[in-house]
């Protein structure tokens, strides 16, 4: 017994035992790659299945889809923003957008996509409307001053970039307008709502600054704290700062007024 248990030991240890054991190392190895594989075409060709259901199932409302976007002429943002809610709605029970429409003969895809970033854009340009609108309601004034001039620089500067970002993008845009036979300059009026919001909280700001100014002349100068001083002078040089960048920002419009307004003060 001890004889063979040795032979056992010696001969799995020999080259030819370990051999063995690689070969089966690498045996399972490729069982397992091999399984991988054959999964993933199974799951492809299940894919594949639901895209060529799909094709069946909305090949008409597809087809109508497409007969309505060869026709489509816009005359206003919102008849493209109202065109773009059909064409996602018609388009969601898809299970691969891609896959299905590849195979669809004189789908209008170019139309499809101006569609979706007029859209996209129109919707950018509106929402920035109401970053600065210190009238509606998602605007929650802060209790202190500072607190709230702190708020309105810092809704400014995200308006303003994201401005300037889609100003830089305005050619690119064009040639989408263009495809849906739109005006290059449609897009004037949002973004000129857009800054005048921006123009707004920086009247809002300095009308702040004056009410500090008023309230501290006002004020017994015994009574008043060096840092209640601090804070006003902190507001009357944001304000003004803001007022210069507003002034830059909107191309003077309606701003040197209140640029004026706050040297004086």
């Amino acid at each position: 017994w001890r004889e063979y248990m040795t032979s056992k030991v010696s001969s799995s240890d020999s080259p030819r035992g370990k051999s063995a054991r690689r070969l089966g190392g690498a045996q399972s190895s490729n069982a397992a790659s091999m399984a991988g594989i054959l999964d993933e075409i199974k799951n492809r060709s299940s894919h594949q299945k639901h895209v060529a259901a799909d094709r069946i199932t909305y090949k008409d409302m597809l087809q109508t889809l497409g007969r309505e976007l060869c026709l489509f002429a816009p005359t206003s943002l919102d008849d493209v923003a109202e065109k773009a809610i059909r064409i996602e709605s018609a388009l969601l029970p898809l299970c691969d957008e891609v896959q299905v429409l590849k195979e669809l003969a004189e789908w209008p895809q170019h139309t499809v996509d101006a569609v979706r970033e007029v859209a996209a854009r129109l919707k950018l340009l509106r929402r920035l409307d109401t970053v600065l609108n210190l009238q509606g309601t998602t605007w929650v004034a802060k209790e202190s001053m500072v607190e709230e001039v702190n708020q309105v620089l810092a809704k400014y500067s995200e308006l303003t970039l994201e401005i300037e970002e889609l100003l830089t993008t305005e050619n690119a845009h064009k040639s989408k307008l263009k495809q849906l036979n739109l005006p290059s300059d449609i897009f004037a009026a949002e973004i000129h709502r857009a800054k005048l919001c921006a123009l707004s909280a920086a009247k809002y700001v300095m009308r702040m600054g004056l009410t500090a100014v008023t309230r501290l002349e006002s004020a017994d100068p015994l009574l008043v704290s060096s840092s209640a001083r601090k804070q006003v002078v902190w507001v009357l040089e944001n304000e003004m700062g803001l007022a210069v960048k507003c002034h830059q920002f909107t191309a003077g419009v309606r701003v040197c007024v209140c640029v004026c307004v706050c040297v004086c003060v």
